[in-house]
């Protein structure tokens, strides 16, 4: 069982379980957002800048649908992860298995997943759930006109 420790100050409040952040505290303005005392104009920027910490150049419109495909994939629930359809899909998505173990490995580096005894097992964690949810806001938004 985990210690939960609460902080409060100027108006936030973070749930800590064994020093993990377990989702994102990011406030929304008339204007954008504020995340960790930054300010992003919008989701795209406050998912790909503020959250990821990548940067803005190149195509981060591509890289969002990329890893929202990726978070898609691993929410998916049941036997179905396992058999030939499904990793068919997989490297389709990924383009090889080898890309999708990256993606599972770097998912757990950030803390955005879990896993057994092996990491093609893996599973989004709460921190993972709020990123897709964000992520399939982002899409619904801007692909919505």
């Amino acid at each position: 069982m985990g210690l939960y420790l609460e902080v409060m100050g100027f108006g936030w409040r973070r749930t800590i379980k064994n020093r993990k952040m377990k989702t994102y505290n990011y406030t929304k303005l008339d204007n954008g957002y504020e995340y960790e005392d930054m300010h992003y104009d919008g989701l795209q920027d406050l998912i790909q800048n503020g959250i990821l910490k990548f940067c803005n150049c190149g195509n981060p419109h591509l890289n969002l649908l990329y890893i929202l495909g990726g978070f898609e994939l691993i929410y998916e629930k049941g036997n179905e992860r396992y058999n030939e359809k499904y990793q068919e899909r997989v490297v389709k998505h990924f383009g090889s298995l080898e890309a999708a173990l990256f993606f599972y490995y770097w998912t757990e580096t950030l803390e955005l997943t879990e896993h057994g005894g092996s990491v093609y097992g893996s599973w989004l964690d709460d921190k993972g759930e709020a990123l897709l949810e964000m992520l399939r806001e982002w899409k619904a938004t801007e692909f919505e006109s």
